[in-house]
C-alpha cells in the first residue's frame, strides 16, 4: 500500500511575532493559492475511506493503482483501477463493491464506480450489476445506471436503465420510489 507523505518546511526568523504582510502581499498570496497548479500523482495500491458526519465509516475502497489530482485550496480527486470495497451501516459491512474503475472526491465524499460494477449485499443473497454506480452520500443510496441487473438465487431482473438501492440492497426500485 502506498502512502503519500507531505513535508512542511519551517523557516527560522527573529524572535517574537513576524511582521504583518502588506495588503498587496496578502492579496498576492491568496491569488497564488487560487492559481496553484494541479498536480497529478500516480501511485500503486491505495485505500480510501469516507466517514459519515458522526465519524463512523461510510465506505472504504481499494484500488490496485490510482492517480490523485491534488491542488491547494481545491478538493482532491482520486481515480482508482481494479476496485474492491465495502459499504458500512454503523460498524457493520452491509455490501461489498467491485468495479474496473472508480472516482472519489474528498470534500463531497463522492464515489462513482464504473465498468462491470457489482454491489453484493452481505445480508441478502442479492447482487446488483451495472455499467455505473454512484454513491449518493446525502441520501445514503446507490444510483445504478446502464444495463442494470438484479440477481438472486430466486430471481433475475433486468436489464434496466436506472435503479436506486439502499446500501444493504433491501430496497431496490425506480428513483421515483425514493423521492
Amino acid at each position: 500500500m502506498s502512502t503519500l507523505a507531505l513535508s512542511a518546511l519551517v523557516g527560522c526568523g527573529a524572535r517574537g511575532r513576524p511582521p504583518k504582510p502588506s495588503a498587496a502581499v496578502a492579496g498576492s498570496a491568496a491569488k497564488a493559492k487560487e492559481n496553484a497548479p494541479r498536480k497529478v500523482v500516480q501511485t500503486g495500491s491505495v485505500m480510501l475511506e469516507s466517514a459519515n458526519d458522526d465519524g463512523t465509516t461510510a465506505w472504504k475502497v481499494h484500488g490496485e493503482s490510482a492517480r490523485a489530482g491534488l491542488q491547494e485550496g481545491a478538493p482532491s480527486e482520486f481515480f482508482l483501477s481494479n476496485v474492491t470495497g465495502d459499504v458500512y451501516d454503523g460498524k457493520k459491512v452491509v455490501s461489498t463493491l467491485a468495479a474496473e474503475e472508480a472516482k472519489a472526491e474528498t470534500a463531497s465524499k463522492k464515489l462513482v464506480l464504473s465498468g462491470q460494477v457489482s454491489v453484493t449485499s452481505t445480508e441478502q443473497d442479492i447482487v446488483l450489476h451495472a455499467d455505473k454506480v454512484r454513491w449518493m452520500e446525502d441520501r445514503r443510496l446507490f444510483a445504478a445506471s446502464g444495463n442494470v441487473q438484479i440477481e438472486s438465487p430466486d430471481f433475475a431482473l433486468g436489464k434496466m436503465d436506472e435503479v436506486w438501492a439502499t446500501p444493504d440492497l433491501r430496497r431496490i426500485g425506480n428513483p421515483s420510489k425514493f423521492k
